[in-house]
């Protein structure tokens, strides 16, 4: 049946999954002729009125659940559950009270994309159901019919010998009918018999699996090596057979080794087949192939743990953000009292740097969780790649050759230094893992990193990534390792994909440097074939701006000052004590609130002040609601946010204005001083 002549009864109490599914048949272009309804009630009224193909209905309805509903559902008509729980019990309880398949919901709607093919197959699977009932009827009906004349006809001999012979012939027909509706099924069928040797197994159990009927049938199932994959697995099977013997259905899900090497997950269910006698005769088994639904569950699975960790990382950054910035700042502030041929002062300098790590390693972390806040710099990438070489050198191990090879005199780019950090160390990662997976170990692997000054002209990489014509720098690195095919090549940037171990690799690394690539309307390509290594091609626009040199003591020593009057908002004593004592040693004076509370009750006592600099996360009211409030009576009010951690602050904000007006902890006395006095001195 082609989709455009489908009737459809879609029941879904929530709007917006209404209008996703709208969105969707519309976005494919499937012409399904689809009726809505919002609860069982009113579907169980369409469905009174009205003649449907198919129905998909969600399991929690707001009046009840999809099991309400069945018994409204004519019987010829195949019923697909949609749910958004993984609980095998609701799978078990949609099957055995009729329902053709299930759907799973998740995140990201991934579920629509099974929809076309989950319709097809449950109306093919209705339909091969009623003709199986009606061949079944017939053949009883035949049966009956004959016998009652072989009663009636026993001295006609000869007459009951034809009979006979044209019967077997019918019968020969019938099952060659029986043998083809099977073969033409998209479930995969195995007939057993009850002690579970293979007497039937359908065309889609044999190409799906790669099996032939020489290690089929007249076999036993549980025998068979589809099941030696895990050990013991042929267990369950032996298990199911004996409970269907007995007379119980049998549902689970187990995974198989096809012929030809594939794991595959199955959908198996078993049951019992009785004659006339109420003798079990035969068991059903059928299987279908969930491998691209387990897959699917369990990169949900893995973006809600990635999830998870990005909440506890920022967690973390907030609080130890804050406590860097009291160990960083008074570190400074003690720098300055002391002489610098004095012990004490290369101490201090020591406490500070070790301070910085750590302020670069909670970056690192938030980083990791897609946490971090965004703050572009102009950067020499020559000089930052020899700062990371030695970490970078770290991650691949004595036994690889990593080479640098960079072009001198070139201009400088502005980026995130977190997010390039991240670009090169999972490409070199990826560069490791293919050269470990090379099975000719015998010579060291090699991995380049290469920088080079290039020009844009081509209008495929304009028109791919927003460059303009003009300088760009070429960063590349290539290996020497595996290589890829070019199926693999079209999926390197996808969520999820890898093709490494389970439990070696998540598969987001290359798509958070795609990612990372498009934030900064650079572009990156790929060139790899099997056994012959891979080189990635990033182009970074060159910037006009030249990297401003400064020593830390120099920092130190020229931080901008002021003489206008601060108000400070920051409820971690702390960090307020400090940044106060650094904006006061560079002449300004500070007004100090512990609230956005306190902040709001100063400010009705006519405190004049030139500039606010407030931190975001506070309890009572946070820093973006109280700006608001101040912004009420002084609208042109300058505001300097400081933070550790901005969570979505920054995109549910206005007031924030992406960087300009913002600063992040920990910060020096030069940063802070000089975000201030950018600050005041535009309008």
């Amino acid at each position: 049946m082609e989709n455009n002549n489908i009737k459809l009864l879609f029941v879904e109490d929530n709007q917006i999954d209404r209008m996703n599914f709208q969105r969707f048949v519309k976005a494919v272009n499937l012409s399904y002729t689809y009726t809505l309804a919002e609860s069982v009630a009113s579907a169980k009224s369409l469905l009174g009125e009205n003649i449907f193909d198919i129905v998909l209905t969600d399991y929690e309805l707001g009046d009840g659940t999809a099991l309400d509903l069945v018994k409204y559902i004519p019987a010829h008509t195949p019923f697909v559950i949609i749910t958004g729980t993984n609980n095998v019990d609701v799978a078990i309880s949609a099957m055995k009270a009729g329902a053709t398949d299930y759907l799973i919901k998740d995140h990201y709607n991934h579920y629509l994309k099974a929809l076309p093919i989950t319709v097809d197959n449950a109306i093919k699977a209705k339909l091969s159901e009623i003709a199986l009932e009606k061949y079944k009827t017939q053949l009883e009906e035949m049966v009956f019919d004959r016998t009652r004349q072989l009663h009636t006809t026993v001295k006609k001999l000869n007459s009951e010998i034809t009979e006979r012979m044209h019967m077997e012939k019918t019968l020969k027909e019938k099952e060659e009918f029986f043998e083809n509706t099977l073969n033409d099924m998209t479930t995969m069928v195995v007939v057993m018999k009850p002690d579970g040797e293979i007497k039937f197994a359908n065309n889609t159990f044999m190409t799906s699996l790669e099996q032939t009927p020489d290690n089929t049938i007249n076999k036993k199932l549980y025998n068979c090596a589809l099941w030696r994959y895990k050990k013991d697995m042929w267990l369950n099977i032996y298990d199911d057979i004996e409970k269907c013997a007995s007379g119980e259905t049998s549902i689970r899900q187990n995974q198989v080794q096809t012929g030809d090497g594939r794991l595959l997950w199955l959908d198996c269910g078993m049951h019992p087949v009785y004659n006339d006698n109420k003798e079990i005769v035969f068991i059903v088994g059928e299987y279908r192939d969930i491998t691209d639904k387990i897959i699917i569950e369990e990169q949900l699975r893995q973006s809600n743990k990635m999830e998870a960790i990005g909440t506890l990382a920022g967690g973390i950054a907030h609080d130890f953000n804050n406590i860097l910035t009291a160990i960083n700042g008074y570190s400074e502030l003690a720098m300055l009292s002391v002489e610098k041929n004095d012990p004490v002062y290369n101490k201090l300098d020591k406490i500070r740097k070790a301070g910085d790590k750590a302020a670069n390693l909670t970056k690192q972390i938030l980083a990791f969780s897609h946490k971090q806040i965004y703050e572009p710099e102009i950067i020499s990438i020559n000089l930052f790649l020899k700062g990371i070489e030695m970490m970078l050198q770290r991650i691949v191990g004595e036994d690889i050759d990593l080479a640098f090879i960079l072009e001198e005199k070139l201009p400088a780019i502005e980026a995130d230094p977190t997010q390039i950090e991240q670009v090169i160390m999972n490409l070199v990662i990826n560069a490791k893992g293919a050269l470990d997976a090379k099975k000719n170990k015998t010579v060291n692997g090699k991995i380049i990193v290469k920088t080079t000054y290039v020009s844009v002209n081509s209008s495929f990489v304009k028109s791919q990534s927003g460059l303009k014509d003009g300088p760009c720098i070429m960063i590349t690195v290539k290996d020497t390792g595996i290589g890829m095919d070019s199926a693999i090549k079209e999926r390197i940037f996808d969520p999820f994909f890898t093709t490494k171990e389970k439990t070696k690799g998540t598969g987001l690394g290359l798509s958070m440097v795609f990612g990372i690539i498009k934030q900064n309307k650079a572009f990156i390509t790929v060139e790899s074939e099997p056994d012959a290594g891979s080189e990635f091609k990033i182009l970074w626009p060159a910037s006009e701006k030249k990297q401003p040199v400064l020593t830390e003591e120099k920092q130190i020593e020229i931080s901008p000052t002021g003489t206008e009057t601060i108000l400070l908002v920051e409820d971690d004593e702390s960090v307020r004590n400090i940044t106060a004592k650094l904006l006061k040693s560079l002449n300004y004076k500070v007004l100090e609130a512990c609230s956005g509370v306190d902040a709001l009750a100063q400010m009705q006592k006519q405190v004049a002040f030139d500039i606010l600099i407030t931190d975001i996360k506070m309890p009572e009211m946070s820093g973006v609601q109280m700006v608001s409030e101040v912004k009420k009576r002084y609208p042109a009010v300058k505001v300097l946010f400081i933070s550790g951690y901005l969570d979505d602050y920054i995109d549910k904000n206005d007031n924030l204005d992406r960087g300009n007006n913002f600063l992040s902890k920990p910060y020096s006395k030069y940063e802070l001083g000089c975000k201030v006095r950018s600050i005041l001195d535009n309008a």
